[in-house]
Formats: C-alpha cells, structure tokens, sequence
C-alpha cells in the first residue's frame, strides 16, 4: 500500500510517449549499435549524422541492387533508420520484405530486436515480448543485451505486469554505465514493485532469484510496512542495507524513501456518521465492522473511534446530519467519517461552513465536480463511476458502436445516463439503449428491438421461423454493433445472456459492471454468462488476498451470513479507515495511489477518490481474472 510520488507515476503515465527514444538514448553514443559490417557508404554518412530518413532511402536503394546477405544487412539498416526518424510503419514494411530464412544467426538477431523495437512503438506489448524470449541463445552482446531489457521492461510495464518489469529492470540496471539513466532505470523499477501489494512482493521474494532482485523485493516491502510508523523506517533501512552491502540501489533513492514517508496524519478522536436504522442500517453496520476491524488491526491504541447515528427521512430528503456533525465536534472529535445516505451528504455540504474538519464522506455528490472545500474528501461504491470505468476498458479496447440494456428503474436511468455521456465522450457510438423490467423472465422482445432483428418481419412466427434456419439467418449490419452493455443483477443477467445468444448475438463480447456478479463463485448457476467481462473489487476477485489477508478472514468468519451478502461494504468500511493517514498525500501528489480493498485508490483535484477495479470473465461459470492494464491505449490507433 505504499504511496508512489508524482514523478514516479508520471513516467508511468507517458510510458508509451517516448518508448523506442529511450532505448535509442541507452546506445546513443554508439554510431550504428546492430554492429553491421559493409563498406562506409553515403547512407552510414548521414545515419552517423542523425539524418535518419535520407539515411534509410540510400539504404534501401543499396539493398535493391545487393546480393544475400548484404541486401538483409541493408534492409535491417534501413528499417533501423526508418524507426529513429520516427517512421515505425516504415520500418515495418522494410522488415516485411526480409526473408528471414536467408538470415544467418547474426542477423537473425538484429532483425528480432528491430522487430521488438517497432512492436512496442505499435503499442504491441505481447508481440514484442514473443521476438524476446529466448533471444539470449542467439548470444547478444552487452549493448544488444542492454536494448533487450529495456524492452522487456516496457512491454511488461505496458501489459500490467510489474513485478516482471521491475525484474527486467533489475537485469538492465548493471549495464548502464550513464548514472543519470541509471537513476531513471531506478526509479522506474522503484515505481513497478511499490505499485504491486505486499501479498504479491512476498510471494516474489520466497521464489528463487538473483540476491540483487531479493534486495529490491525486500526494500519495497520495508516502504510499505513502515509507511504508517516512519520512525522506525531508518532502522529498518539500516537492517536492510547490513544486510545487502553491495547493492545497486541508489543513496539517493534510499533517502527519497525516508523523505517520502513523512509522518501521515493521526487523528486522535474520529466520529463515525452512519445510519443506525432504516433502509441503510444493514449497509451501515457492514461499513462499520470493516471500519472497526481495520482500526484494530493498527493496533493504535491512541486514537478513539466514537459512532453517532445519522437519520434521513427519505420522504423530504432532509436528516439530522447538522447537528449531529456538530454534536461530533463539541465532542471532541478532529475526524469525521460519514455521513452515507447521498441526501445527508448533500445537506452537510449545502451548509459547507460548518465543515471545519477534516471530512471523510461515504458517497459522491450529485453533480458540480468543480465543488472544492478544504479538507472534504469523498470515497464512494458508485455505480455511476463503475459504469463509466466499464466504458473506458471497452472503448480502449477498441470497440465504437454500442448496444446498452440496463433495468427500467431510477437506478438504471441513472446508471444509462452515466454510460451514454461517458461512451460519447470517448468517441463511442450508442446505437441503440433498451431497458428491461427485473420482473419479467421472457426478454425476447426487449432483445429483439435491441438487435434491430424485428425489422422485416410480417410476424413472430415469421421471425421465430427465420432464427431456426442457422443458415439464413444473420444480425441485420444496418450500422453494425460490436459490443452490449449490459447492466443487470445475476438473476437477470442469467436468463438475458443466454436469450442474446439465442437471437445470434454470441459474437457481441458484453461488458458489465460487479452489478452482475453476486460475490461468490457459483459454477453451475453463473454458466450461462459465460464471456461476459466485468469489473469487481479486489476482495470479491482477487483469491490471493482472500486466502492470505487475516482482515478478510475475520471479517468472513465472525459475519458468515452479511459478509456473504454485503462483502463489498465490509471492504468500503476498511478503506475508510485505512486511507485516513493517506488522505493528505493523495490529494496533494497528482498520481499518487495506493492498493485498498474496495480497488487501488486515488483521488482528483476535488477530493473525490477514485478506484481502479479488477477485471474478470466467466469461463465454465467461475470468474478469471483478466490481465491489468496499466495504460489505457486504444488497439486500434
């Protein structure tokens, strides 16, 4: 749960900018490092003088007239020039023409690496960690190996995986003799394991590795565990540098450590504000056991946590909020968590002068983003937000042309609009939106006008006719639709899904949100969705931190029943908890996160923390994870 600074998260963020000119600056000293051999021509004339594009031309008009194996050579300088003037289609097209069976080891090398190089500046993370593996047979020598790890270290950084970028990052770090790319290389290997959770750092540092690797593994498990208690972080760092004398890391990264981790706020008296009867007392009182238990899990016996109930009528939107908030001050507190209830929240906030302390709520306000008070912080399970992250993960994965279902409900207007504007933000297209009733159990109509398929129908039976011939039958390509959004609790979902199927959407991929998902694995029940992808938090996901995390166990184990139901909110409770010392820094370094329970969590300008969720796909009836993605790059640009 370590915080990353800005810097680091920056870098991350613009990864993809300046790829291949990184790796072109590791060997920039170097004149032409592939080592070719050939005469000196007028093309090697303008490479050496950063000509790149002239370059590449005379190259290729070399290479039209030579004989195998000077022709590949040429061609490979060619492609190389291309790639450094900025021209990666270019360069492909040169490598294209190769044929690679004429190539002998030595340019069988170069041409994998130069490949690598123009996958990765194509976004084409996977292809180019395919060119790399085993490429070490082919003997690179300590410049071409440089390049190697660079790339290794940006595919997998490009595809989510951190912990195998930190490593590659690890293996280049020893071959950079530039002490300002050194630095660079650090703090982006710094970046990739404090970005990972300490339950996956220490089930890097029990797999056998390099004494360095163990090294790095073990300084970012001392961040994160010293995080809340830096006044023992130098001894720690002490141990830590005892017990690995000759380690590369830095002097420099290793006080950014101990500066980092400046004391958090530590409230003494903090007032819990939550319902304690009516529609949201069950939620509440989940939220408030995860609050607790976390609170006890610190073991901070200095700090006291005193709960107030909060009641909201419903029926006028108007609660006791106000002077309840103010009941919680007279007291003492120098903390508020709450108010739940969104009219509660929008009350307190319509009366924002008597926000004097620091104001953590449980729900995000209606509308005005632009709304800024000091010290007001909001952590919500927002559906509207969920849906919206749903949208972004679609659009980025290339899909345009929408089909949208959502319940006939306030909720379900409510969660649509959000979707719509979010879709059409980014450039999507909705072609069409249908809402369902929760009671019905046949949706053959409601499908039937969302995949425009009634059209050209004298009747049902006409229709029903035409879907029993597989042959004849197709989705009409009017504007040809290539996802659904589907919103829909796991009841309906589970007669909707297969009724698409039915009508010849099984090419559709669907998207929804953990709406759709009751929290636990249930096989023979969640078959039918089987490809649906959705997003969840960590606790409901992730089988690692439910099997290794001592919180979630408790909590599963003292509330069997609620916990079942309510998981998500026991989660919310925690984070509530857990990101107080935090808040400060998150909101004051752009970028800064940190792994919670409910997602990994940070927050914008006006308080509001967002969460970055995990992403699953049912295969046989049971949830899979699906690869993090750490850039959202659109495949198709």
């Amino acid at each position: 749960m370590f915080i990353t600074t800005s810097i680091q998260r920056i870098i991350c963020l613009f990864k993809f900018v300046g790829l291949i000119a990184i790796v072109f600056n590791l060997v920039a000293c170097a004149t032409d490092p592939f080592g070719f051999t050939g005469p000196s021509t007028k093309a090697d004339s303008l490479f050496a003088k950063g000509n790149y594009l002239a370059a590449a031309t005379e190259y290729s008009k070399l290479a039209t007239d030579a004989q195998s194996p000077q022709q590949e050579e040429y061609q490979l300088k060619a492609s190389d020039a291309f790639l450094r003037g900025n021209q990666p289609l270019k360069a492909q097209n040169i490598l294209n023409k190769i044929a690679t069976e004429n190539l002998n080891p030595l340019l069988k090398l170069r041409y994998r690496i130069l490949s690598a190089q123009v996958a990765l500046t194509q976004k084409n993370s996977t292809q180019t960690l395919s060119l790399l593996s085993n490429i070490e047979r082919l003997e690179p020598d300590s410049q071409q190996q440089t390049i190697i790890y660079q790339l290794r270290a940006e595919a997998n950084e490009a595809d989510g995986n951190l912990l195998a970028a930190a490593h590659a990052r690890s293996q280049l770090d020893p071959t950079l003799t530039d002490a300002e790319k050194s630095a660079e290389n650090q703090q982006m290997l710094w970046y990739d394991l404090t970005s990972l959770s300490p339950i996956t750092l220490q089930q890097a540092y029990n797999q056998p590795s390099s004494s360095t690797f163990h090294g790095w593994i073990d300084l970012a498990l001392i961040a994160q565990q010293y995080q809340t208690v830096p006044d023992r972080l130098n001894e720690a760092l002490e141990n830590w540098q005892s017990k690995y004398p000759n380690h590369p890391a830095s002097l420099s990264l290793i006080q950014d450590i101990s500066t980092d981790l400046e004391t958090p706020y530590h409230p003494k008296h903090i007032a819990l504000l939550l319902p304690a009867s009516g529609k949201f007392s069950t939620i509440a009182k989940a939220i408030g056991d995860g609050f607790f238990t976390a609170y006890y899990a610190q073991n901070q016996e200095d700090t006291t946590i005193q709960f107030y109930p909060v009641t909201t009528n419903l029926q006028n939107n108007q609660s006791d909020i106000i002077e309840v908030y103010q009941q919680a001050k007279a007291a003492g507190a120098d903390f508020i968590v709450g108010p739940l209830v969104k009219q509660a929240v929008t009350q307190l906030v319509e009366n924002r002068e008597i926000i004097t302390l620091p104001t953590l709520v449980l729900n995000y306000l209606e509308e005005d983003n632009s709304l800024e008070i000091r010290n007001f912080y909001q952590l919500s399970l927002s559906p509207e937000e969920e849906v919206r992250e749903v949208a972004n993960r679609a659009w980025y994965e290339g899909y345009d042309n929408a089909l949208i279902l959502t319940p006939n409900s306030a909720w379900g207007n409510r969660i649509e609009k959000a979707l719509i504007e979010q879709w059409n933000q980014l450039g999507g297209e909705v072609l069409r939106s249908q809402t369902y009733n929760s009671n019905q159990k046949d949706y053959a109509l409601v499908i039937q006008r969302l995949l425009n398929i009634n059209q050209g129908y004298a009747s049902q039976k006409e229709l029903q006719e035409a879907l029993n011939n597989k042959e004849i039958f197709t989705l009409p390509q009017d504007q040809d639709p290539d996802l659904i959004f589907l919103i829909a609790p796991p009841e309906q979902a589970r007669l909707i899904v297969p009724q698409l199927k039915f009508y010849r959407a099984e090419n559709l991929p669907i998207y929804s949100t953990s709406y759709i998902y009751t929290g636990y694995p249930d096989s023979n029940q969640d078959q039918d969705l089987n490809g649906v992808i959705f997003s969840d938090i960590p606790w409901v996901l992730d089988k690692n931190i439910q099997e290794e995390s001592s919180t979630y166990r408790s909590l599963a184990q003292n509330n069997p029943e609620d916990f079942k139901l309510l998981k998500r909110f026991y989660a919310l409770g925690y984070d509530a908890y857990q990101i107080i010392p935090r808040l400060k820094s998150l909101h004051q370094m752009e970028g800064a996160n940190f792994e919670g329970a409910t997602g990994v969590l940070s927050m914008n300008l006006q308080g509001q923390i967002k969460r970055d969720l995990v992403w699953a796909q049912f295969k046989k009836g049971t949830p899979f994870l699906l690869p993090i993605k750490d850039s959202y790059i659109k495949k198709d640009e």
